[in-house]
């Protein structure tokens, strides 16, 4: 592979998990209130929230088993993809469990990304660059991570909640 190749791979991978996790943060400052506004408990919240991560943990394993498998490029269309439905779908939950499956999903379709980028990554790095490469990677993840809440926050108060789920699905299949 040539270096403009590999460059541009390295950026594709970066934007894939930049904008899975800036979806994944941009929720985090008005999920509570969300819940809330339907009823949810505090216990409920924890669902909501824990909902995430669990699903992502328990898939995430089936998801590399598979990619390595049927090949990686699939998973990362299909988890962006699946979270711009699942973002639409958010809008539409009208109880916590409905929020909280909606959630399950996101963790599922989450885990289709973020991995098998990662293995695309390992995949395309020459020899000796892996500290580099993973480095920059890194980055565009916690970049995502950590501007979501800010970016969300800021959708929230200039347009509503639903303008959020509406710019992150947007941004998914971008």
């Amino acid at each position: 592979m040539n270096q403009l190749a590999y460059h541009l791979r390295l950026g594709v991978l970066g934007l894939a998990i930049f904008v899975s996790m800036l979806g994944v943060g941009m929720v985090v400052p008005f999920l509570p209130i969300y819940a809330s506004q339907m009823g949810a408990s505090g216990f409920m919240l924890g669902i909501i929230f824990s909902s995430f991560s669990a699903s992502r943990a328990l898939v995430m394993p089936y998801i590399g088993i598979l990619s390595d498998r049927y090949g990686r490029k699939p998973f990362v269309i299909i988890g962006l993809a699946g979270s711009a439905v699942v973002a639409l779908v958010m809008i539409a939950a009208a109880t916590p469990w409905q929020l909280a499956f909606s959630r399950m999903g996101q963790g599922v379709f989450a885990a289709m990304i973020m991995p098998v980028c990662m293995a695309l990554l390992a995949d395309a790095t020459p020899t000796g660059r892996e500290g580099r490469a993973f480095g920059g990677f890194n980055t565009a993840l916690l970049l995502g991570l950590g501007l979501g809440p800010l970016v969300g926050g800021l959708i929230y108060d200039l347009s509503g909640m639903n303008a959020n789920f509406i710019f992150w699905a947007g941004l998914s299949l971008s």
